[in-house]
């Protein structure tokens, strides 16, 4: 994993029982299986393909794509699904969080 300074401190804490509020287990990657070999500190962040919802007034272009926000297993007719873009930043862009459960009249 490679993170900002204070990401990566705490992360340690975490990992010597040294944070001042409650934790359970090891960094969590996404998935049960993963695990990580290493823990740098990186000073630049490099850049990452972050995806953002295609706004009704832009028009599409290269890295637009569908995206599913929300799925109802009860009622499929109520799974959300969006068009976004996606561009390289070195930081998330505000646009790029999306509040779940995802509602759009729009949609």
């Amino acid at each position: 994993m490679r993170a900002e300074k204070w990401l990566y401190d705490r992360i340690i804490q975490g990992l010597n029982g040294e944070l001042d509020e409650p934790r359970y287990g090891l960094p969590f990657a996404g998935d049960n299986n993963f695990l990580f070999d290493s823990i740098e500190i990186v000073e630049n962040l490099p850049m990452a393909r972050w995806y953002k919802p295609l706004q009704n007034t832009t028009r599409p272009e290269r890295g637009t794509c569908r995206l599913t926000l929300w799925i109802d297993r009860a009622d499929n007719t109520k799974t959300h699904t969006a068009v976004f873009v996606g561009n390289f930043y070195s930081t998330p862009p505000s646009e790029a969080w999306i509040k779940l459960p995802y509602s759009n009249p729009s949609i």
